[in-house]
């Protein structure tokens, strides 16, 4: 007889800054989802302007299962972090303030963690809501056929369920990327630790972000920073400088005609060469295979 998987619980970690409208849809979304809607949710507020943190506040008074939390300031991705230490739940779902996920795909990612221990993230699949579409285009290109669902996955972003021990063994978000990559980075460490990423693209997470498609001058410095920072971190310095300019060349096509962003690119592509990148935490080994994927991977862009 077969035993029955452990039933695994749940805890939702939402970081905000000056986002109050956002917020609110999200943890509206939430508690109309059976698995969501009963979990507990903390809200970490990165030193939001006052009107949208009084609103914030109001957000999660009215929601019964929410709590908020003052990270006292602008923490940037160490607020998730601060969240994350906050719940003592079996699992935590993170979430960016504009990102839920579709019904039924986080019971699905849950009954998967319960029968497979191994596996201690799973990724959820980014789409916009309006538009529908990915926001992975190496998932599908028109040169390969679609991605099926699999392991060794070393992407994360918006949406990711990941055991709570795994996630604090490995570190969790690095702080000193303060935005974006962080992500990306974590998937890689975990993998790293010898624990396994999942991704199923029928599990979706829905992403309302005003950005996806028109990256700001701080993504165009600080992603290439940090993307030149996980090559270096993975790879070791000498390799890692290397696929860093390929990254910076990435970065520089996103940054389109733009002088101004342009000259981001290339001040991100001066700090992550030149500034010292954070070293991973001691736990953590060194291990190109993630790295080596990812590259595989992105080399599929083009749809």
């Amino acid at each position: 007889m077969t035993a029955t998987p452990p039933r695994l619980s749940l805890g939702v970690v939402i970081v905000t800054r000056d986002r109050a409208q956002s917020l609110e849809r999200t943890l509206h979304e939430l508690a109309a989802i059976p698995e969501t809607g009963l979990a507990p949710i903390v809200v970490v507020d990165n030193g939001s302007s006052s009107p949208h943190a009084s609103r914030n506040r109001a957000a999660c008074a009215v929601h019964p299962h929410a709590r908020l939390v003052d990270a006292g300031g602008n923490l940037g991705v160490a607020s998730f972090n601060l969240g994350a230490r906050s719940l003592n739940t079996d699992t935590i779902l993170i979430l960016d303030d504009d990102a839920w996920p579709e019904s039924g795909a986080v019971a699905a990612a849950l009954a998967l963690l319960a029968s497979r221990p191994n596996i201690a993230a799973v990724a959820l699949h980014p789409h916009h809501p309006r538009t529908r579409r990915s926001e992975w285009p190496f998932v599908a290109s028109s040169r390969s056929a679609a991605v099926a669902p699999r392991g060794g996955w070393p992407f994360l972003q918006c949406g990711n369920l990941i055991r709570h021990a795994d996630y604090l063994a490995a570190g969790g978000y690095e702080p000193a990327y303060f935005l974006y990559s962080n992500d990306t980075d974590l998937a890689l460490k975990l993998l790293a630790r010898g624990r396994d990423v999942w991704f199923d693209p029928a599990w979706i997470v829905w992403h309302d972000c005003p950005t996806a498609s028109h990256r700001p001058l701080l993504w165009c410095r600080l992603a290439t920073r940090n993307r030149i920072w996980t090559a270096r971190r993975h790879l070791g310095p000498l390799r890692g400088r290397w696929i860093g300019i390929l990254a910076a060349g990435a970065a520089l096509r996103v940054a389109g005609l733009s002088p101004r962003r342009a000259l981001a690119v290339t001040r991100g592509m001066i700090e992550g060469m030149t500034g010292p990148a954070p070293p991973l935490p001691a736990t953590v080994p060194r291990d190109r295979r993630g790295f080596t994927e990812l590259l595989r991977l992105a080399r599929r862009r083009g749809v």
